[in-house]
């Protein structure tokens, strides 16, 4: 079957009433239409800078951890924590200086925030200040501690050293007056402080035989 549609259209009854408005109120009219038309040459103004606007890279940051405690001229010292960026990153006025804000250490700990040359800032924890040993930090990193064209994470996590014991030494002495009896006497290395009564209390000896 071949059938036939019709479209019909009616004005509203404003349209047909527009031409009077428009006569009766020429500049109320006029400041209208300028009104709508920079409101869309400004949206479309917005979009297109939104689209076009330069986009702040975001750095790839390297994390290296504080090692075990040094020895610095018979005291004992606090390693460094270190930052490393892959571009040039430090602002022109902040270039090996030191640095009081927009970046902190959770759980906070005594220290100063140093850039040394442009893509490395490193935390050196002030004479005394200990890090916790084998615990996760963060770091925490400002929007103004870098360059205005950079973007870096707002946050960056780590664990401390853990601690850590090994045998430096090792022999076995035998008394010939007492040949069943032997004495093992071992040197021990350790990457943190501690005390002797503190490893008298977890030291133990085991014999394996083969």
């Amino acid at each position: 079957l071949l059938g036939r549609a019709e479209l019909r259209w009616t004005p509203p009854p404003w349209l047909d009433a527009l031409p009077r408005i428009v006569a009766c109120y020429p500049v109320a009219t006029f400041l209208l239409l300028t009104g709508l038309g920079s409101a869309i040459i400004g949206a479309h103004a917005g979009i297109r800078w939104y689209q076009t606007r330069p986009v702040p890279k975001v750095l790839k940051v390297e994390v290296v951890p504080p090692k075990a405690p040094l020895v610095v001229r018979g005291k004992l010292r606090s390693a460094p924590l270190e930052l490393r960026f892959a571009v040039s990153a430090a602002r022109l006025r902040d270039v090996d200086q030191r640095i009081d804000s927009d970046i902190r250490l959770e759980p906070p700990l005594a220290g100063a925030w140093r850039w040394a040359g442009d893509r490395r800032l490193v935390f050196q924890p002030k004479l005394g200040a200990r890090w916790l040993v084998g615990q996760k930090m963060k770091v925490m990193l400002g929007p103004k501690l870098l360059r205005k064209e950079l973007r870096a994470p707002t946050q960056l996590s780590f664990t401390t050293a853990p601690f850590a014991a090994k045998i430096t030494k090792l022999r076995q002495h035998e008394d010939p007056r007492r040949p069943t009896q032997r004495t093992a006497i071992a040197t021990l290395s350790f990457s943190h402080p501690g005390s002797d009564s503190a490893l008298r209390a977890r030291l133990a000896f085991e014999e394996q035989l083969s």
